[in-house]
Protein backbone atom coordinates (compact mmCIF):
# COMPACT_ATOMS: atom_id res chain seq x y z
CA UNK A 1 0.00 0.00 0.00
CA UNK A 2 2.83 2.42 0.82
CA UNK A 3 5.17 1.33 -1.97
CA UNK A 4 3.66 3.66 -4.63
CA UNK A 5 4.21 6.62 -2.30
CA UNK A 6 7.61 5.54 -0.99
CA UNK A 7 9.61 6.84 -3.94
CA UNK A 8 7.80 10.02 -4.86
CA UNK A 9 10.03 12.67 -6.34
CA UNK A 10 9.25 16.32 -6.15
CA UNK A 11 10.81 18.84 -8.48
CA UNK A 12 11.10 22.58 -8.28
CA UNK A 13 10.57 24.70 -11.35
CA UNK A 14 10.68 28.49 -11.44
CA UNK A 15 8.57 30.64 -13.73
CA UNK A 16 7.16 34.12 -13.89
CA UNK A 17 4.53 35.97 -15.84
CA UNK A 18 5.59 39.24 -17.42
CA UNK A 19 2.21 40.98 -17.41
CA UNK A 20 3.57 44.03 -19.22
CA UNK A 21 4.49 42.03 -22.33
CA UNK A 22 2.15 39.06 -21.87
CA UNK A 23 4.95 36.50 -21.58
CA UNK A 24 5.23 33.38 -19.45
CA UNK A 25 8.85 32.42 -18.82
CA UNK A 26 9.57 28.94 -17.47
CA UNK A 27 13.04 28.13 -16.17
CA UNK A 28 13.70 24.95 -18.14
CA UNK A 29 15.06 24.19 -21.61
CA UNK A 30 13.05 20.94 -21.57
CA UNK A 31 9.89 21.38 -23.67
CA UNK A 32 8.08 18.51 -21.93
CA UNK A 33 8.68 19.97 -18.47
CA UNK A 34 7.58 23.41 -19.65
CA UNK A 35 4.38 21.94 -21.12
CA UNK A 36 3.69 20.03 -17.88
CA UNK A 37 4.13 23.26 -15.93
CA UNK A 38 1.80 25.19 -18.24
CA UNK A 39 -0.76 22.36 -18.07
CA UNK A 40 -0.65 22.41 -14.26
CA UNK A 41 -1.01 26.19 -14.28
CA UNK A 42 -4.00 25.92 -16.63
CA UNK A 43 -5.66 23.39 -14.32
CA UNK A 44 -5.03 25.68 -11.36
CA UNK A 45 -6.30 28.85 -13.04
CA UNK A 46 -9.04 27.27 -15.16
CA UNK A 47 -7.73 28.82 -18.38
CA UNK A 48 -4.40 30.09 -19.66
CA UNK A 49 -3.97 30.80 -23.37
CA UNK A 50 -0.22 30.25 -23.87
CA UNK A 51 1.61 29.53 -27.13
CA UNK A 52 5.33 29.27 -27.94
CA UNK A 53 6.86 32.47 -29.32
CA UNK A 54 6.67 33.00 -33.07
CA UNK A 55 8.81 35.53 -34.94
CA UNK A 56 8.77 36.95 -38.47
CA UNK A 57 12.21 35.65 -39.48
CA UNK A 58 13.44 32.09 -39.07
CA UNK A 59 15.91 32.14 -36.12
CA UNK A 60 18.07 29.39 -37.68
CA UNK A 61 18.49 31.40 -40.89
CA UNK A 62 19.22 34.65 -39.06
CA UNK A 63 21.80 33.06 -36.73
CA UNK A 64 23.39 31.29 -39.70
CA UNK A 65 23.84 34.66 -41.41
CA UNK A 66 25.60 35.94 -38.30
CA UNK A 67 28.28 33.30 -38.90
CA UNK A 68 28.34 33.63 -42.70
CA UNK A 69 28.89 37.39 -42.65
CA UNK A 70 30.75 38.77 -39.64
CA UNK A 71 29.07 42.19 -39.83
CA UNK A 72 25.55 40.66 -39.87
CA UNK A 73 25.59 40.02 -36.12
CA UNK A 74 23.95 42.93 -34.25
CA UNK A 75 26.39 45.13 -32.33
CA UNK A 76 24.89 44.21 -28.95
CA UNK A 77 25.30 40.46 -29.65
CA UNK A 78 28.83 39.12 -29.30
CA UNK A 79 29.46 35.61 -30.61
CA UNK A 80 30.86 33.19 -28.05
CA UNK A 81 32.67 29.94 -28.84
CA UNK A 82 29.95 27.30 -29.24
CA UNK A 83 27.24 26.37 -31.71
CA UNK A 84 25.33 23.42 -33.11
CA UNK A 85 25.00 23.07 -36.86
CA UNK A 86 22.61 20.69 -38.61
CA UNK A 87 21.39 19.85 -42.08
CA UNK A 88 18.12 18.47 -43.41
CA UNK A 89 19.44 14.89 -43.49
CA UNK A 90 20.01 14.96 -39.73
CA UNK A 91 23.78 15.40 -39.69
CA UNK A 92 24.81 17.44 -36.64
CA UNK A 93 28.05 19.21 -35.79
CA UNK A 94 28.48 20.29 -32.17
CA UNK A 95 31.20 22.94 -31.86
CA UNK A 96 32.66 23.93 -28.48
CA UNK A 97 35.61 26.21 -27.72
CA UNK A 98 35.75 27.08 -31.41
CA UNK A 99 36.19 30.32 -33.32
CA UNK A 100 32.76 30.51 -34.95
CA UNK A 101 34.05 32.61 -37.83
CA UNK A 102 36.78 30.09 -38.74
CA UNK A 103 37.02 28.38 -42.12
CA UNK A 104 35.96 25.02 -40.62
CA UNK A 105 32.60 26.50 -39.61
CA UNK A 106 32.20 28.22 -42.99
CA UNK A 107 32.82 24.89 -44.75
CA UNK A 108 29.92 23.32 -42.83
CA UNK A 109 27.68 26.29 -43.63
CA UNK A 110 28.60 26.16 -47.32
CA UNK A 111 27.73 22.43 -47.26
CA UNK A 112 24.16 23.35 -46.30
CA UNK A 113 24.18 23.21 -42.53
CA UNK A 114 22.35 25.88 -40.51
CA UNK A 115 22.77 27.07 -36.95
CA UNK A 116 20.34 25.34 -34.60
CA UNK A 117 21.97 26.64 -31.40
CA UNK A 118 24.32 29.54 -30.88
CA UNK A 119 26.18 30.81 -27.82
CA UNK A 120 26.65 34.55 -27.43
CA UNK A 121 26.77 37.43 -24.99
CA UNK A 122 24.21 40.19 -25.06
CA UNK A 123 25.08 43.78 -24.27
CA UNK A 124 27.82 42.72 -21.81
CA UNK A 125 25.01 41.69 -19.45
CA UNK A 126 23.96 38.11 -20.23
CA UNK A 127 25.68 35.03 -21.65
CA UNK A 128 23.54 32.27 -23.11
CA UNK A 129 22.91 29.78 -25.86
CA UNK A 130 19.82 30.27 -28.01
CA UNK A 131 18.28 27.56 -30.14
CA UNK A 132 16.21 27.80 -33.31
CA UNK A 133 12.97 27.50 -31.30
CA UNK A 134 13.96 30.53 -29.17
CA UNK A 135 14.75 28.37 -26.14
CA UNK A 136 17.35 30.05 -23.92
CA UNK A 137 19.93 27.67 -22.44
CA UNK A 138 22.88 28.10 -20.07
CA UNK A 139 21.84 31.60 -19.04
CA UNK A 140 24.47 33.42 -16.98
CA UNK A 141 24.70 36.95 -15.71
CA UNK A 142 27.89 38.79 -16.57
CA UNK A 143 29.95 41.07 -14.34
CA UNK A 144 27.83 44.17 -14.91
CA UNK A 145 24.67 42.47 -13.62
CA UNK A 146 26.53 40.44 -11.01
CA UNK A 147 27.77 43.71 -9.50
CA UNK A 148 24.16 44.95 -9.23
CA UNK A 149 23.15 41.69 -7.57
CA UNK A 150 26.07 41.88 -5.14
CA UNK A 151 25.27 45.53 -4.32
CA UNK A 152 21.67 44.71 -3.37
CA UNK A 153 21.27 45.12 0.37
CA UNK A 154 19.67 41.81 1.25
CA UNK A 155 19.88 40.56 4.80
CA UNK A 156 17.72 37.45 4.56
CA UNK A 157 17.45 34.73 1.90
CA UNK A 158 13.94 36.00 1.04
CA UNK A 159 15.26 39.54 0.51
CA UNK A 160 18.13 38.15 -1.59
CA UNK A 161 15.64 36.21 -3.74
CA UNK A 162 13.47 39.31 -4.20
CA UNK A 163 16.47 41.43 -5.22
CA UNK A 164 17.84 38.79 -7.60
CA UNK A 165 14.39 38.24 -9.10
CA UNK A 166 13.78 41.95 -9.66
CA UNK A 167 17.15 42.44 -11.37
CA UNK A 168 16.82 39.32 -13.54
CA UNK A 169 13.27 40.06 -14.69
CA UNK A 170 14.31 43.54 -15.83
CA UNK A 171 17.28 42.11 -17.75
CA UNK A 172 15.33 39.23 -19.28
CA UNK A 173 12.50 41.52 -20.31
CA UNK A 174 14.90 43.86 -22.12
CA UNK A 175 16.73 40.93 -23.71
CA UNK A 176 13.60 39.15 -24.95
CA UNK A 177 12.21 42.38 -26.37
CA UNK A 178 15.50 42.88 -28.23
CA UNK A 179 15.47 39.25 -29.38
CA UNK A 180 12.07 39.71 -30.98
CA UNK A 181 13.37 42.84 -32.75
CA UNK A 182 16.40 40.97 -34.10
CA UNK A 183 14.14 38.27 -35.58
CA UNK A 184 11.77 40.74 -37.24
CA UNK A 185 9.21 41.07 -34.46
CA UNK A 186 6.50 38.74 -33.25
CA UNK A 187 4.50 36.98 -35.96
CA UNK A 188 0.96 37.97 -35.03
CA UNK A 189 -0.45 36.08 -38.05
CA UNK A 190 1.07 32.82 -36.75
CA UNK A 191 -0.61 33.40 -33.39
CA UNK A 192 -3.96 34.00 -35.10
CA UNK A 193 -3.61 30.73 -37.06
CA UNK A 194 -2.98 28.81 -33.82
CA UNK A 195 -6.38 29.77 -32.35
Amino acid sequence: ELIPRAFTRSTYLSAYIDVTHGWLLVDTPNRKKAEEFVSFLRQTLGSLPVVPPKVQQNPANVMTQWLVKENECPADFELADACVLADQEGAVVNCKRQDLLAEEIHAHLEAGKVVTRLAFEWNERLALALDDELVIRRLQVLDLIQAQINDANAETPAQRFDADFAIMTVELSAFIKRLFEVFGGEDEAAYANMN
